[in-house]
């Protein structure tokens, strides 16, 4: 999210694109994940959440089919936006509120596997039985009067309300980093993105994700859509997931 943006609400649907060899994608059209979220308040200090949902139909053939839904784990949180025109340092502190398994539909995890694989920036969102601390912090400066950079850095902990994981920790921590160069136009806006994350409490290679993402969209007026898309660089879903299609629109309020 970009705390600096005016209070709004938004929607987000997202479908990953991937590969199970022969199996092909395997998923319906309709299969995806995305999320509602937004920005309330005006000043420094603003409250964010999102809510995240999930659909996922499989039909493949010989490897079977079937489909489930979710309503993920909603996050709320209070953001500090940085001063000045994207100058300086802001922060934010949050949770993810856990969700009971009743919150999944459908006899088969389709709709949490592609919230997983799709999004590990935010992959604990498509997990039930789990709450999630987060604190973020991030540095922002122009380079002119349109561009501007911002890094980031993250520490989450993941703790299992119920089955403890899959290491037999109670408690995942992890670790999340970034860099963007945005444009901010009149009309429109455009940035492109590299982030990082890895599981601190594990071992081996498929710890750590990265991913590149772009996005482009309207600037102004109360109503402005957006596209982007996501690849994956490294991390366990790169041999399965090719890329990720992202739309979606930002209603502002006020406006």
């Amino acid at each position: 999210q970009d705390w600096a943006a005016p209070a709004h609400v938004s929607v987000e649907l997202a479908r990953p694109f991937l590969d199970f060899g022969s199996a092909g994608d395997g998923f319906t059209a309709l299969s995806g994940y995305g999320y509602v979220s937004g920005i309330l308040g005006t000043g420094r200090r603003r409250f964010i959440f999102d809510i995240p949902f999930a659909r996922g139909g499989f039909d493949s053939g010989d490897f079977g089919s079937g489909s489930s839904s979710m309503i993920g784990s909603p996050f709320v949180g209070v953001a500090w936006a940085p001063e000045g025109d994207r100058e300086g340092f802001s922060g934010a502190i949050g949770a993810r509120i856990p969700i009971p398994e009743s919150f999944e539909f459908g006899d088969d995890d389709f709709a949490g596997l592609l919230g997983v694989s799709g999004d590990p920036d935010r992959l604990e969102a498509f997990l039930t039985k789990t709450a999630t601390l987060s604190g973020t912090a991030r540095v922002e400066t122009p380079l002119s009067d349109n561009v501007f950079v911002r890094g980031q850095l993250e520490a989450d902990a993941l703790i299992y309300t119920g089955e403890i994981g899959s290491d037999g920790d109670r408690v995942e921590l992890l670790g999340g980093w970034g860099g963007l160069l945005g444009w901010d136009g009149a009309s429109a806006f455009a940035s492109a993105q590299i982030t990082g994350r890895a599981i601190l409490t594990e071992d081996g290679d498929d710890r750590v994700f990265h991913t590149l993402q772009g996005q482009a969209g309207v600037a102004g007026g109360a109503v402005q859509p957006w596209v982007g898309l996501r690849l994956p660089l490294q991390g366990e879903a790169v041999d399965d997931l090719e890329w990720v299609l992202r739309f979606g629109v930002r209603l502002v309020l006020g406006e």
